[in-house]
């Protein structure tokens, strides 16, 4: 069973919740939470369910204990102005960055088009740079 899957399911307890709850509500397709226990989450899937229980990617997912909660805009996300300018704020060039996480400059290109990064991109991107999901998505 992955850590998000857990993760998700602490949430959905904390709530009185099941996924068949999530199901019923149309929230995201049926056994699309189920499949989190296989593989990794599109970030749209999580942002939409993030937005419906009312909590933080950082909470949803662990990384943080306290839930700042501030609705995804999910077709105007903005993850790579934040990028780019917390590495410019810390002094890290994006050659560097993409060097020590052994991620192609492709990425990059790719997220300057409005692309969202994978999920595990994202969480070795924010543990890079010590910054929340939230600093890169807000």
């Amino acid at each position: 069973m992955s850590k998000i899957y857990e993760a998700i399911l602490e949430v959905l307890e904390e709530q009185n919740l099941s996924i068949r709850d999530i199901e019923n509500l149309k929230v995201l397709g049926d056994k699309t939470i189920y499949n989190f226990s296989q593989e990794n989450p599109s970030l749209k899937s999580l942002m939409k369910l993030a937005n419906f229980l009312k909590v933080s990617l950082d909470y949803m997912l662990g990384y943080s204990d306290k839930n700042l909660f501030t609705e995804y805009d999910i077709e105007n996300i903005h993850f790579n102005k934040n990028l780019r300018k917390i590495i410019q704020n810390q002094k890290i060039s994006m050659k560097h960055m993409a060097r020590d996480l052994k991620m192609g400059e492709t990425n990059f290109v790719r997220w300057n088009r409005g692309v969202y990064p994978r999920l595990d991109k994202l969480l070795d991107i924010a543990n890079y740079l010590k910054c929340t999901i939230d600093d890169l998505l807000l």
